[in-house]
């Protein structure tokens, strides 16, 4: 598997200084915990800047504001209830991010109830926030909101690769479910689905070949999600459709992407079956 990690500028150099704010702060006898959160999460956010810089071959120049919080907060950011797995998000408001002393292996030391399943690493909070950050730059690169339905899969699975969410011998490509394309969260995996599908992508382009291709999709894509939002004539899944066959060589149906990931192979008719 191709490293998705290189040598790039710092987050000084890119311009962009991280803004982080503490949400439902503890009592004072915390202050001290607090700041040393808020420090770390400062750290793997510029961490995250040159990072993602590197990946996306592009320098922002402003980084929405993070905030850390309780599942409440998390709610409230996100604009509905929220399942007790999700301990991140890149939202309309801004980066919400879980507190770290509330996951399963963390709050009962602080006197705290787990508001996660998930066990709290350092490893696992620094990818976390790559993920998210790496949202801002997909948007960037879209020119508009980057939360549109059927471009889901391509944002998550591109975010799960690019932190390194996923070690290349646990990649599912056996297993892989096209109906991610549909846009079903509700799939088994779904987050696991669609980083195998960019992680293909990646091996089979390799990763600066991936990314100049990204760059002008989403280029595209963006144009026809602003011209419909302006009401303007437009007609995004023509675009996707066309786009994706010209850029990526295959149109993307479910038959033709679970070939492409299960084989590694660029399909050579529409709806390949693996035989």
């Amino acid at each position: 598997m191709i490293g998705l990690y290189l040598k790039h500028e710092s987050a000084e150099q890119a311009l962009v200084v991280p803004s982080v704010t503490m949400l439902s702060s503890k009592n004072v006898e915390h202050e001290n915990e607090d700041a040393k959160v808020l420090r770390k999460t400062d750290s793997y956010l510029r961490e995250a800047v040159e990072h993602d810089s590197a990946f996306y071959r592009l320098t922002l120049t402003g980084l929405p504001p993070a905030f850390i919080g309780n599942r409440s907060d998390i709610n409230t950011f996100c604009e509905r209830d929220t399942e007790e797995w999700l301990i991140g998000s890149n939202t309309r408001f801004g980066l919400i991010l879980l507190d770290p002393r509330l996951y399963k292996n963390t709050a009962e030391k602080h006197g705290l109830i787990p508001q996660t399943g998930h066990l709290f690493s350092e490893d696992t909070y620094s990818r976390t926030i790559k993920h998210e950050v790496g949202h801002v730059y997909f948007g960037a690169l879209l020119g508009t909101d980057s939360r549109r339905p059927f471009l889901r899969w391509l944002n998550e699975g591109t975010q799960y690769a690019a932190a390194g969410q996923m070690t290349p011998s646990k990649v599912p490509y056996e297993t892989f479910d096209p109906d991610i394309l549909e846009n079903s969260m509700s799939i088994k995996f779904f987050y696991q689905n669609s980083a195998a599908a960019v992680m293909r992508f990646i091996e089979v382009y390799g990763q600066g070949g991936f990314i100049d291709r990204l760059h002008v999709f989403l280029g595209r894509m963006g144009q026809e999600f602003i011209k419909a939002d302006k009401g303007e004539f437009a007609n995004p899944k023509q675009v996707y459709k066309k786009s994706f066959l010209e850029l990526f060589g295959f149109e993307p149906t479910k038959g033709n992407m679970k070939y492409f990931v299960m084989t590694g192979h660029i399909p050579e008719k529409t709806d390949a079956v693996i035989k």
